[in-house]
């Protein structure tokens, strides 16, 4: 029960409430519009790709931890690079970690590759093997991710345990929220929900539910490169306000806000999606309603 408590009660699943509380305010009130329907959507789209175009980037070029098992000069380069948003721990960490590189990050790749793939209209409407295919390799992988997922948590890889392992883990949780222990739970189990939710929609022929439960389970994974991003830019904020971003007490918060910040970002874009579409397929006459 307290494990349940802590989960729900943590910054990041309030942050992902919020946001897609806000969403869906934002998506109820927007004029309905055919256009306004089309930038949503492409907007979507490109975010999406973005985000997985960065993550792949992230772990096939630099500075991905699993480099290491085929680069022996890779730590010495990340050691030349004099790298101060985070500890270098956190980019060396999966070195000797087979199990996880090959079941949570270099899937990863794949994954990525499938959603812009996948969140392609032209791909959906001119190729619907390709699409079917696609999808049923992407939620595959999905729950490969999860495997290497429980094995980071197994291993106490998860990095206020790992890479701030000198900060108990109450301490420099936030900049903002009160001293909390992290968890990245809540975010996993509804990885892995929603991605059976969309699997089970499609497999009912509910297209419009497969469509939402989708675009949730891909902003579930997506929001850890939205976080890296906000990594590399928190300390330049950070530093203006009187705070040393090399020092481990707020690399540890600035992680952790990043990664709050990112989920309610992408929550609040996507139930605007979502909550735009419905509205917009209910519109539309009976007979060409798809769900």
């Amino acid at each position: 029960m307290n494990f349940l408590l802590n989960s729900l009660l943590q910054p990041f699943f309030i942050s992902l409430m919020v946001g897609a509380i806000t969403g869906q305010m934002v998506g109820r009130r927007m004029g309905l519009a055919q256009r306004t329907m089309m930038n949503l959507s492409r907007g979507f789209y490109a975010l999406c790709s973005l985000l997985a175009l960065l993550m792949i980037s992230w772990i096939l070029v630099m500075p991905g931890a699993c480099h290491l098992l085929w680069s022996s000069g890779r730590r010495d380069f990340l050691q030349s690079m004099k790298i101060t948003q985070v500890p270098l721990s956190l980019l060396t960490k999966y070195e000797d970690q087979h199990l996880i590189c090959f079941t949570h990050v270099f899937p990863g790749v794949f994954w990525s590759i499938a959603i812009i793939v996948q969140l392609n209209k032209g791909v959906r409407t001119q190729h619907p093997l390709l699409h079917q295919v696609v999808g049923a390799i992407f939620l595959t992988i999905s729950l490969a991710m999860m495997v290497g997922y429980y094995a980071i948590e197994a291993r106490g890889l998860i990095y206020y345990k790992h890479d701030f392992r000198n900060i108990s883990t109450h301490d420099a949780s936030s900049h903002m929220f009160p001293a909390h222990e992290p968890s990245l739970t809540s975010a996993a189990v509804l990885f892995l929900v929603t991605g059976l939710l969309a699997l089970l929609s499609i497999l009912l022929h509910r297209r419009a539910s497969h469509r939402r439960w989708i675009f949730r389970h891909v902003v579930l994974g997506l929001w850890v490169s939205l976080q890296r991003v906000f990594v590399v830019l928190f300390p330049f904020f950070i530093d203006l306000v009187g705070l040393d971003h090399r020092n481990p007490r707020v690399q540890k918060a600035n992680f952790g806000d990043a990664g709050v910040f990112a989920i309610g970002i992408l929550a609040a874009v996507v139930e605007t999606v979502n909550v735009y579409m419905d509205r917009m397929q209910e519109k539309k006459p009976e007979g060409n309603k798809r769900d």
